[in-house]
């Protein structure tokens, strides 16, 4: 796939999710999410504003990047090809005052390996290599979290990088976080695990 045909896929991706991703959320996770619907309207529209922002400055970004959302605390990961790049990104996103918090992890990679990078997502199982382990890891993790009683799922956000995990939300307890770290941690393949849960306060 050319970066041309990508460039007018994610054009067509970025307009579908800002049409439909406060629906989605509002409609798929008001009631098993642990947080007020007005907040979860909140993290849909920033997410939203962020496609915006991302297909306005350059339409590939959509691919190259991606966002996560939660209670207003941004996560925002991919790849870009110069540190300018990433800065003038960051900048664009923390002009929307509705983000309390920013957390730039996207890396900054040649123009050879972004290539590489997106040529091996649109490969993903069909070929071996790492972006077919992340999709691996990912599966595990999703299959662990949801099927641990003691762990709330659906409040946790998480990207897998070449074997290093991601992840953002809120946990009940103390006991529930330490559960999701160790539990990530214990999955085959995965090399290190940067944590952006915050353990809410006692009621």
């Amino acid at each position: 796939m050319t970066r041309i045909f990508q460039t007018t896929l994610a054009a067509v991706a970025m307009l579908g999710l800002a049409a439909c991703q406060q629906v989605l959320t509002t409609a798929g996770g008001f009631i098993l999410e642990d947080r007020a619907s007005e907040d979860q309207i909140s993290d849909a529209k920033i997410g939203t504003e962020i496609l915006k922002v991302l297909a306005d400055k350059d339409k590939m970004l959509v691919v190259d990047l991606s966002s996560d959302v939660w209670e207003q605390r941004v996560l925002l990961t991919g790849t870009v090809t110069s540190q300018a790049q990433k800065q003038e990104i960051e900048r664009a996103l923390r002009a929307d005052r509705r983000i309390r918090e920013f957390y730039n992890e996207v890396q900054v990679v040649s123009k050879e390996e972004q290539d590489r990078r997106a040529k091996d997502k649109q490969d993903q199982g069909r070929s071996a290599g790492q972006v077919l382990d992340d999709v691996v890891i990912d599966t595990k993790i999703k299959a662990k979290l949801v099927t641990e009683g003691a762990v709330s799922s659906v409040n946790y956000r998480w990207r897998v990088h070449a074997g290093t995990v991601l992840i953002l939300g809120a946990a009940r307890t103390e006991a529930e976080n330490t559960l999701v770290m160790d539990t990530i941690k214990g999955i085959e393949g995965v090399k290190n695990v940067k944590t952006y849960i915050r353990v809410r306060p006692a009621r």
